[in-house]
């Protein structure tokens, strides 16, 4: 059994263990891997975008992300970009998130158009802050993250090197919050 067969199954049981019935875009995306080397070294690309049709009648929840951390952590199989953009995704995932962060060895993230607010948003940039993470890209776009938001990524902005890409368009940021972040990035 390779390593996609492993996780099929790993992630099946974790979405029985829930009650969730299996995303069947993470089966396809993981079964496309078949070479272990290939896998080691660059990872999964796992786009799973509540506007796809494959997705749109049934997008992603916490409980969702929840079972796909627990089949990543089990396996440490890698994922090098995660596209979990429009679906139904709150604060409630942030603990999975987090693992799917430590253990998946993300590059690029992608959870816009979801119902993050400052205290998910908040959890993301603790493990970036950490130096436990490979994160380069973070896209948080359309979240309503509002004031509280925009002043924890000016905090960032002056504590963080790695990360290279974030996304902020549309997330009910205020004037103070917009002025932070411009004077954080200036000065640094």
């Amino acid at each position: 059994m390779g390593a996609a067969d492993d996780f099929a199954a790993v992630y099946s049981a974790c979405c029985a263990a829930i009650d969730v019935q299996p995303c069947a875009l993470v089966l396809d995306a993981i079964s496309r891997v078949t070479d272990p080397e290939t896998h080691t070294r660059r990872g999964v690309d796992l786009r799973l975008r509540g506007e796809s049709l494959a997705l749109f009648e049934r997008r992603l929840h916490d409980e969702d992300v929840q079972a796909l951390a627990a089949a990543v952590r089990e396996t440490g199989i890698v994922i090098s970009v995660l596209d979990l953009s429009n679906n139904e995704l709150s604060d409630g995932c942030a603990n999975s998130l987090e693992d799917l962060l430590l253990f998946g060895q993300i590059e690029e993230f992608c959870i816009a158009k979801n119902k993050l607010t400052c205290d998910g948003l908040s959890m993301i940039l603790q493990i970036i802050e950490s130096g436990r993470s490979s994160l380069q890209a973070l896209d948080v776009s359309c979240n309503p993250l509002e004031r509280d938001g925009g002043m924890r990524v000016a905090r960032f902005i002056v504590s963080d090197r790695a990360l290279r890409h974030l996304n902020l368009s549309s997330c009910e940021l205020e004037t103070d919050s917009l002025i932070a972040i411009a004077t954080a990035l200036r000065e640094n």
